[in-house]
């Protein structure tokens, strides 16, 4: 197993939207698929969306 450099970075506010995903990691697209539906229902697709996993 290789180490990693961890780096803590200051990240500036940002407005956040979540879907809850509990279950085996490999069902997670259904949480990314719910996600994306209500934002594309909501015309909120952008170019400078982040996406960031917990």
């Amino acid at each position: 197993m290789n180490a990693r450099e961890v780096v803590i970075q200051h990240v500036e506010p940002m407005t956040l939207l979540s879907v809850d995903h509990v279950g085996p990691y490999m069902q997670i697209g259904k949480a990314f698929d719910t996600l994306f539906g209500w934002l594309a229902k909501h015309n909120l697709l952008a170019g400078e969306m982040r996406m960031i996993g917990v």
